[in-house]
């Protein structure tokens, strides 16, 4: 029952799972996965939670190339590299900018 947990901890078995089905996809219809895309994972994830994203991300990136899409500066900070998309709204589109650490 996830109405027992927080939110941060409910993102965390969330990616769990999508690991743990990546997984599975990978043995049982031998598929060769190589990119995670991690939406937004840390917003409900306090400082700490968000630290412990981290740390799993670093461990997932020797298996994956994982994508992570985020708005917290903080942990933009910790890649080498970033894609920056500004939105200037619906009439005037938006800009792409890739940002090297």
């Amino acid at each position: 029952d996830l109405s027992q947990i927080s939110g941060g901890q409910e993102l965390m078995v969330r990616l769990a799972l999508k690991i743990a089905l990546t997984e599975l996809l990978k043995s049982r219809l031998e598929l060769d996965i190589q990119v995670l895309f991690l939406d937004e994972v840390d917003r409900e994830m306090d400082m700490a939670a968000s630290k412990q994203l981290f740390k799993l991300i670093r461990e997932l990136e020797k298996d994956y190339l994982v994508m992570v899409i985020t708005h917290k500066d903080y942990l933009k900070s910790n890649f080498k590299h970033s894609i920056l998309v500004q939105n200037h709204g619906i009439q005037d589109g938006a800009t792409v900018k890739v940002v090297s650490a």
